[in-house]
C-alpha cells in the first residue's frame, strides 16, 4: 500500500531545525526519506496584478516505440508544480490515445524491455521507478532508485539495465531478470544516505543513455556540463569523453559513427582577441560570429571509436542576415559598422566551410535513425525552437550528412516545442511529440514538405489549444524563439535549458569590456520573488531590453535609421526637421511610405522596415494573432460609457517582452529539494552557522527566499546593495576590471548604480543550488565548497579552488575561515536543502 507523501520544503525544515540549535547538537539519524516529492507551491497568485487562471497541461516530454509497430508510449511528465503521473498508450497509426498507465510523479525516462512487456518508467520526484506490464496495463513493480532519476536504457539482451541520475550526478545500474512474465530487477548501486556518492559519477545533470549495438558501451549526454560521455560497461569506467563547448542535447548512433546535437561552441566572444571562452589555450572562441550571432545549431559526426570528431555542420544562417554577421565575399563590410560592432578582414578566416552550412532549423533536441525511399539510411532531427524537422542523407563509409531539404525547400512542420521523435512504418514515418502543443504530429518523410500533418492530442487541450493566454504567449516565445530573430538560429532555450543555466561563462553585450568580460547565465527558476534579475539588478518582468534586443538588433530594419551604412548617406532626423528641403530628408522622414533604395539593396537584415512590425509579423505567422489575449498583459483605456475598459496589447518588441516576462513569473519552475526531504545529519548544525552573525551569510542571503531582491509578498529583503565583487574579478592583461556594466546598460535601467565603489549587486539566491553546477557573477566556481573555502582551508579537496577572497583578501565572502572542516561540511549540507 502506497504512503501519503510528506511534503519536505526548505523553509519548513529549517523551521524544524531549529527547536535543535540551542546545543547545535545533531539528531541521532536523519529521517527516513518520503517516497516522493512534494511539488514546491507557487506564490504567483490571484493576489499579483498580473495573475490569471491557467490551463492544466499535461506537459509531455519523452516517448518511444514498440517494436511491434502499433503502440507508441508518451510520458506525460507535467510541469514542475504540478507533475503528472501517467503515460499514455497510443495507436501508431491514427495517433488516438488508447489509454492511460498511473505511474509515479513527473514520469520522464522510458526504457522497454527486449523481450516488449515490461516497459521502465523513471519518475523524477519518486525514490522509486515503476514497472508496467504492457499486457496487463499497470505497474507490477516498483524499484528504488534515488530522486531524480531521469533516464533508462536496456542493454541489448536486456540483462542490465543503466539510469542516469541528476541528482548525484552519476549512471546506476541494475541486474535484470525477466522469466515466465516476471520482471526482476537486483540494484547494484544503492543509495545508503542522503550525503553518499553512488554509481558511476558522469558530467551534471546527465540526461540521455545509448548502449552501443553491441552492449559493450554506452554513451551518456549532459546538458548541462557540455559533455558527451563513453562508459566501459564491462570495466564500468568512463574511456572518453567530448565536450563541444556546447550543452550536448542528444547522441544517435549508425553503425560507426556518433551524431551528436548541440547549440554551437561560442562564447559571444571575438574569435581572434581577449577571453579564452572556448578553452583552447588560444585568444577569443573561434567562432566567426559576434555577440548572439554565436549562436547556432550544430551536428557533430564523431568516430564510435574514440569520439574523434571527423565532420562539424552548422547553421546555414551562419552569415550575412543579420548586419554584424561576418560575410567571407565581403570581409571588408565589417570595417564599415559603427566602432562598437566593428570587426577586422581577418575574422572570416575563421568561418566554417560554405559546404558546411546545412543545418536549417533552430534548437536540435532530437535525432532519430529514418530510411530513404530506397531504403538507405537518413537521419531526422526534430528541432524546438523554429518546430521543424530536417532529414539528413547518411554516407556509411564517412559518416557525412547531405541535407535533403534546405531553408529555401523547406522543412518539415511540427507543432509547438518539438522535443522528441520516433520512426515508424520501417522508418518512413517519423512521429514528433510537441510538449507545448500537447499533441504528435506524424511525417511521411518520403513526401513533399508541404504535405498536411497528421496530428492527434496526447496531452490536455481541454483549456483551450496552446498558447491560450497570456502567459502561454510568453512560454511560446521562451521556446519558439526562432522566428523573432533576424537569422532564425537563438532561442532563450539554447542556454536557459529547462530553466537552468548551462555552465558555461559567455560575454554579454551588457558589459563595459565584452572582449575580456563574462557573465554566468542566469536561472530562470524561481524567478518570481527573486527580482530584480542578474547580478546587475537591473531587469525585471517589464524589462530584459538587452537580452531580447541581441535577437533582432535595430540596425537590421531600415526605418529604425540605426544602420550606419545607409544613414550615414542622409541628414539626420532633428537637420531635416529643422530643413525639409535637404536633399533625402523624404527618405527620413516618410520613412515607411518611401525608404531608402539603399534599404532593397542590402544584403543583411528583414524586411520589416521597424523591429515592432517584425515581431508583430512573427507573432500573427506563429502565435496566430499579434494582440495580448488580455487576461493578464492589457493596457486600460475609457470607454465611449466613461467606464473603464481593458484592451490587449500589441505583441511588438515590448509586448513580447512583457509576455515573456509574465511567462517567467507565472512558471517558476522551483524543483523540490531532495536533500532537503532526505536531510543529513549535519544539517541542523550547519543552519545555526548560517544564521550566525559571525559567518555572516544571512545578511545578504536572508531566508527563506536567500537574496536580496526587492520587496514581495514572500520576503522583505532589503534590496540590492552596492559594493565591489566580493571575489578577485575577471581582469584583462594590463589589470583592469573587465566586468563592470557599460554606461548604455546603466541608461536603460535607471535601478543600476555603478561607481568607482562597486556596482550594485542584486545578491544571487542559494536556493537551487544543490541542482547548479557553476557560481558567482563570472561563473568560476564550480561547487559551493569553492564559493565558501578561504585560500589554504583545510576543508578544500584536491582540485578545488579557494574563491572566498579578493586579491588574496579572505572572508570577503563570509567569515568562514575560522570553521573546523566539519563546521564547514555542515554549513554546505544546509545550504545544499534551501
Amino acid at each position: 500500500m502506497r504512503r501519503v507523501p510528506v511534503r519536505w520544503a526548505a523553509l519548513a525544515i529549517l523551521l524544524s531545525l531549529q527547536a535543535q540549535l540551542s546545543g547545535c547538537s545533531d539528531p541521532p539519524s536523519a529521517p527516513e526519506a518520503p517516497r516522493e516529492l512534494m511539488p514546491v507551491d507557487n506564490p504567483f497568485g490571484p493576489d499579483d496584478p498580473l495573475w490569471s487562471e491557467q490551463p492544466h497541461r499535461d506537459r509531455p516530454s519523452t516517448m518511444l516505440a514498440h517494436p511491434d509497430g502499433e503502440r507508441i508510449i508518451v510520458a506525460l511528465t507535467g510541469p514542475e508544480n504540478d507533475p503528472g503521473r501517467e503515460v499514455a498508450i497510443v495507436d501508431a497509426e491514427t495517433l488516438a490515445t488508447e489509454r492511460r498507465i498511473e505511474v509515479g510523479p513527473g514520469p520522464m525516462g522510458l526504457a522497454l524491455h527486449p523481450d516488449g512487456r515490461f516497459l521502465v518508467v523513471t519518475n523524477r520526484f519518486a525514490r522509486y521507478a515503476s514497472v508496467v506490464d504492457l499486457d496487463e496495463g499497470r505497474v507490477v513493480a516498483e524499484v528504488d532508485v534515488p530522486y531524480y532519476t531521469e533516464a533508462v536504457a536496456f542493454s541489448p539482451d536486456g540483462r542490465l539495465a543503466v539510469l542516469a541520475n541528476r541528482w548525484k550526478d552519476s549512471l546506476l545500474r541494475w541486474e535484470v531478470e525477466v522469466t515466465e512474465g516476471r520482471f526482476e530487477a537486483k540494484v547494484l548501486d544503492p543509495l545508503r544516505t542522503s550525503t553518499d556518492s553512488v554509481g558511476l559519477p558522469v558530467p551534471a545533470n546527465p540526461r540521455r543513455v545509448v548502449f552501443t549495438p553491441d552492449g559493450t558501451r554506452l554513451l551518456v549526454t549532459s546538458e548541462t556540463e557540455m559533455a558527451l560521455t563513453m562508459v566501459d560497461v564491462e570495466r564500468w569506467t568512463a574511456v572518453a569523453v567530448y565536450e563541444p563547448n556546447s550543452p550536448v542535447i542528444d547522441a544517435v548512433i549508425a553503425d560507426d559513427f556518433i551524431y551528436v546535437l548541440h547549440v554551437g561552441s561560442g562564447s559571444n566572444h571575438p574569435p581572434d582577441d581577449g577571453f579564452d571562452g572556448d578553452h583552447d589555450g588560444a585568444p577569443g572562441d573561434n567562432t566567426a560570429n559576434v555577440g548572439f550571432q554565436d549562436v547556432q545549431n550544430e551536428i557533430d559526426v564523431l568516430a564510435l571509436s574514440d569520439l574523434e570528431r571527423m565532420h562539424r555542420y552548422t547553421s546555414d544562417s551562419i552569415c550575412c542576415k543579420d548586419y554584424r554577421d561576418v560575410d567571407p565575399d565581403r570581409p571588408e563590410a565589417g570595417e564599415e559598422l559603427a566602432p562598437v560592432d566593428a570587426w577586422p578582414r581577418e575574422r572570416a578566416a575563421f568561418m566554417p566551410a560554405r559546404s558546411t552550412w546545412t543545418v536549417a532549423g533552430a534548437m536540435p533536441e532530437r535525432a532519430v535513425l529514418v530510411r530513404r525511399a530506397d531504403g538507405g539510411a537518413a537521419l531526422a532531427v526534430v528541432f524546438g525552437g523554429s518546430s521543424e524537422v530536417q532529414t539528413f542523407d547518411i554516407d556509411a563509409a564517412s559518416g557525412a550528412l547531405t541535407p535533403r531539404e534546405t531553408a529555401e525547400t523547406g522543412l518539415y512542420a511540427t507543432g509547438f516545442g518539438a522535443i522528441d521523435a520516433v520512426a515508424t512504418r520501417d522508418g518512413h514515418r517519423l512521429v514528433v511529440l510537441d510538449r507545448l502543443s500537447e499533441t504528435l504530429t506524424a511525417l511521411d518523410l518520403t513526401g513533399p514538405t508541404s504535405a498536411e500533418a497528421q496530428t492527434g492530442v496526447v496531452g490536455d487541450v481541454s483549456g483551450g489549444e496552446f498558447p491560450a493566454t497570456d502567459v502561454e504567449l510568453g512560454e511560446a516565445f521562451n521556446t519558439v524563439t526562432a522566428a523573432f530573430t533576424v537569422d532564425g538560429d537563438q532561442t532563450c532555450v539554447t542556454c536557459h535549458r529547462e530553466g537552468t543555466p548551462i555552465a558555461k561563462a559567455v560575454s554579454m553585450p551588457l558589459l563595459e569590456t565584452p572582449t575580456w568580460g563574462v557573465r554566468l547565465i542566469m536561472s530562470y527558476r524561481q524567478a518570481y520573488d527573486s527580482r530584480p534579475w542578474f547580478v546587475e539588478a537591473g531587469m525585471g518582468e517589464e524589462n530584459f531590453f538587452p537580452v531580447i534586443n541581441e535577437f533582432a538588433r535595430k540596425e537590421n530594419f531600415c526605418c529604425e535609421q540605426s544602420d550606419t551604412r545607409v544613414w550615414s548617406l542622409y541628414p539626420s532626423r532633428a537637420e531635416c526637421v529643422d530643413d525639409d528641403t535637404l536633399e533625402g530628408c523624404e527618405h527620413v522622414l516618410e520613412c515607411l511610405t518611401n525608404p531608402p533604395p539603399e534599404c532593397a539593396e542590402r544584403a543583411y537584415g528583414v524586411p520589416a522596415l521597424t523591429r515592432d512590425q517584425h515581431f508583430r509579423d512573427a507573432a500573427r505567422r506563429v502565435l496566430g494573432r499579434d494582440e495580448s489575449f488580455g487576461d493578464a498583459l492589457f493596457a486600460e483605456r475609457v470607454g465611449p460609457d466613461g467606464n473603464i475598459v481593458r484592451r490587449p496589447i500589441r505583441l511588438g518588441f515590448d509586448g513580447i517582452t512583457r509576455a515573456l516576462g509574465t511567462f517567467l513569473l507565472a512558471r517558476p519552475r522551483a524543483l523540490p529539494n531532495p536533500n532537503a526531504a532526505f536531510p543529513a545529519a549535519n544539517v541542523s548544525r550547519g543552519a545555526a552557522i548560517f544564521a550566525s552573525t559571525e559567518a555572516g551569510c544571512n545578511g545578504c542571503h536572508p531566508l527563506p527566499v536567500t537574496s536580496t531582491a526587492f520587496p514581495t509578498a514572500v520576503t522583505d529583503a532589503p534590496g540590492p546593495i552596492t559594493f565591489p565583487y566580493l571575489v578577485t574579478p575577471i581582469r584583462d592583461p594590463w589589470g583592469n576590471d573587465v566586468d563592470r556594466v557599460n554606461p548604455a546598460f546603466l541608461g536603460t535601467f535607471p535601478t543600476s548604480r555603478q561607481n568607482e565603489g562597486g556596482l550594485r549587486i542584486g545578491v544571487a539566491q542559494i536556493r537551487g543550488a544543490w541542482d547548479r553546477t557553476r557560481f558567482l557573477h563570472h561563473g568560476a566556481a564550480r561547487s559551493l565548497r569553492e564559493v565558501l573555502a578561504t585560500p589554504g582551508h583545510a576543508a578544500l579537496r584536491d582540485g578545488e579552488r579557494a574563491l572566498n577572497e579578493r586579491d588574496g583578501q579572505p572572508n570577503t565572502h563570509g567569515g568562514i575561515s575560522h570553521l573546523s572542516v566539519s563546521d564547514f561540511d555542515a554549513l554546505v549540507a544546509f545550504l545544499e536543502t534551501l
